[in-house]
């Protein structure tokens, strides 16, 4: 869906910028420790990895299909399909660690506010930007209610994140799927 209105939809992006900049300084300052523990972490590292091997990969797809797009498209998107589970299935091991929680505490101690804003504006950009019959909205407006209503917690921010990734790659895989049936009846023609 479309935003309703160019000056809002800039108006809002311009707000998350400014969120997430006045967010990750906080967290730099008053979250260091925690951020650097984090990064230590054996699935963050293999995220790493991941998303290196994921570029090479993108460029081998590039050069042995030079020839033929509809085929490198094709290929393209079984890599990114699969390249997307597995990114999403670290993220969401990251998540449940133990120095993840850790950040997450520190952030809700010391960085409540500015978590708190971020949270909120993406929620109010998910509201104005899906249908209310999609997934994405339904947890928006879920958890809008509870951070309205509630003081945010650790287990709060867990669980709409890993929902909001689970959604979001059932969200990648649907429409790569529609790709897919789209780009075989190309190369089928």
């Amino acid at each position: 869906m479309q935003p309703k209105k160019k000056h809002e939809f800039t108006h809002n992006l311009n707000e998350m910028f400014d969120a997430a900049i006045a967010l990750a300084k906080c967290i730099n300052i008053k979250c260091k420790k925690e951020q650097e523990q984090l990064k230590k972490n054996k699935y963050v590292i293999e995220k790493e990895k991941l998303v290196l091997n994921f570029v090479n990969g993108i460029k081998n797809i590039k050069e042995r299909f030079k020839n033929d797009k509809v085929k490198g498209e094709i290929e393209f998107a079984k890599y990114f399909v699969k390249y997307s589970k597995e990114y999403n299935n670290l993220e969401i091991k990251i998540i449940k660690e133990k120095y993840h929680n850790d950040l997450i505490t520190c952030q809700l101690k010391r960085c409540y506010n500015e978590n708190l804003h971020m949270l909120k504006l993406s929620i109010e950009k998910t509201l104005n930007h899906f249908k209310k019959n999609t997934e994405i909205y339904k947890l928006a407006s879920k958890y809008k209610n509870l951070f309205e209503t509630t003081k945010l917690t650790v287990e709060d921010i867990n669980t709409f994140d890993i929902d909001k990734k689970k959604i979001g790659l059932k969200e990648i895989i649907n429409n790569f799927n529609k790709d897919m049936i789209r780009l075989k009846n190309k190369l089928y023609i």
